[in-house]
């Protein structure tokens, strides 16, 4: 792009020989993931098109770039709709034997009743939750879970999801 000054200070004078803003610096870059982890953030970003989700996807791509990493989605009953790759080697399930089931099937005995609640309460009022739990793998092993939920909201504010991010503290 080049452009001229007639006079200093006078931009009705300005002469372009190419457009100023092509439009492209506004778009949102592609994100490039690994093929495996590509499909996953693919299915996350149909999910987004159809539920017309006010949530920005890009900052999965970070997330997901771990395979050990864990997306679980969730309609707004906290029934699976989704779960990413990651789900199947920290909990051992397939996500076709979770589809339709509540995340809390991973919970047990060792599982913190004030925890629970806790959970329950920040999806109630559709409020964000941080925290570390005690779920169990299909094996009966336990493991301790950093999970972040948050709800998803479409264009009309109403709540359309909730999404999970997990992983295993060591």
């Amino acid at each position: 792009m080049s452009f001229s000054f007639a006079t200093i200070g006078n931009y009705s004078n300005v002469h372009l020989t190419s457009p100023l803003l092509a439009g492209l610096e506004f778009m949102t870059r592609p994100v490039l993931l690994p093929a495996d982890l590509q499909e996953d953030f693919e299915m996350l970003i149909r999910f987004h098109k159809k539920q017309q989700w006010q949530f920005d996807i890009t900052r999965l791509s970070d997330f997901l770039r771990n395979p050990k990493h864990t997306i679980v989605l969730t309609d707004p009953l906290q029934h699976i709709q989704w779960v990413n790759k990651g789900f199947r080697s920290m909990t051992g399930y397939e996500a076709k034997e979770v589809l339709h089931k509540r995340p809390s099937f991973l919970q047990g005995p060792n599982t913190d009743l004030v925890l629970r609640q806790e959970i329950r309460n920040c999806l109630y009022n559709k409020q964000t939750f941080d925290g570390n739990i005690v779920n169990y793998r299909k094996n009966g092993d336990t493991y301790l879970c950093c999970v972040r939920i948050e709800p998803i909201f479409n264009r009309e504010k109403e709540l359309t999801n909730f999404i999970a991010f997990e992983y295993e503290v060591a």
